[in-house]
């Protein structure tokens, strides 16, 4: 977020964006031995210091883990597209475009 940015407001088709973090999920399985992977997004107007998405991922090895993980967060940022709306402390408010970078996931 911006240097003054006083909050953001979270926005998307939560059907569609459930399904693309269920997909994501369902890829850092195939590609890491996983016995688990989950991402949660959150919806609605959020404080600077609130987290936004949550990642969660189990194996029997913790570097598959951490590895997959951090693939997980690196395709939702790619990949899913949600609109944040950030509003400044000059009362100034401006929408992101969804997925800014959409391309390949970095670290695949």
């Amino acid at each position: 977020s911006s240097s003054g940015s006083s909050g953001n407001s979270i926005n998307f088709g939560r059907q569609v964006v459930d399904a693309a973090l269920a997909l994501n999920a369902a890829e850092a399985m195939r590609k890491f031995p996983m016995v688990k992977a989950l991402a949660i997004h959150r919806i609605g107007t959020l404080k600077i210091s609130e987290c936004a998405v949550v990642t969660l991922t189990s194996s029997a090895h913790r570097d598959a883990a951490f590895d997959a993980n951090h693939y997980l967060i690196d395709s939702i940022k790619a990949r899913v597209p949600i609109w944040k709306q950030e509003t400044y402390a000059t009362g100034e408010v401006e929408w992101t475009s969804p997925c800014p970078n959409c391309g390949p996931v970095p670290h695949s």
